[in-house]
């Protein structure tokens, strides 16, 4: 099986919407030494953005063996290690299930925002999308086969034929 790529580089134009994650109980002397940034591409319907996530990092503790350093917990991401979030992936799966729409248009639409991704990408987010969704499946699956009625539709679809001009 081969793995798809999980990781795009985020492009530099797109807006960045900055969140600041502070960790919690951080004594007012501790002394903050840098900071640790998350870039996960979002969706807007329309729009792509880039939200960024910046955790502070803070010295809180010093001594001449050790330093102790906190930093507040990144958020959980749907695909770990990867950079897109769940607007993104969720508008994927919706355009592919509900709007039919492959992922080469997907590719072409995005183009026009300006915002280029390999169709690998997209399709490696769309299958880590799908995965997190299985355990919603089986229980769904469990539910439907547990009831002693199961329907589904089997209206015939008009086909044309050769043997009436005309006719299906």
């Amino acid at each position: 099986e081969k793995k798809q790529p999980l990781r795009l580089e985020l492009p530099s134009h797109l807006e960045r919407r900055v969140e600041v994650i502070e960790p919690e109980n951080i004594p007012p002397d501790a002394k903050k030494i840098g900071e640790a940034v998350t870039e996960v591409l979002e969706y807007e319907p329309a729009s792509a953005y880039v939200r960024q996530i910046v955790r502070p990092k803070y010295i809180v503790e010093q001594t001449d063996e050790e330093t102790r350093i906190e930093i507040a917990p990144l958020p959980t991401l749907p695909i770990p290690k990867g950079n897109a979030g769940a607007s993104m992936i969720a508008h994927l799966l919706v355009s592919k299930f509900a709007d039919h729409l492959p992922f080469y248009r997907q590719v072409k639409m995005f183009k026009r925002q300006n915002l280029d991704i390999a169709e690998s990408t997209i399709n490696g987010w769309f299958n880590a999308g799908c995965d997190l969704l299985t355990p919603l499946y089986h229980a769904l699956k469990t539910r439907m086969l547990a009831g002693w009625y199961l329907m589904a539709d089997e209206t015939p679809i008009a086909v044309l034929t050769q043997d009436k001009q005309g006719a299906t």
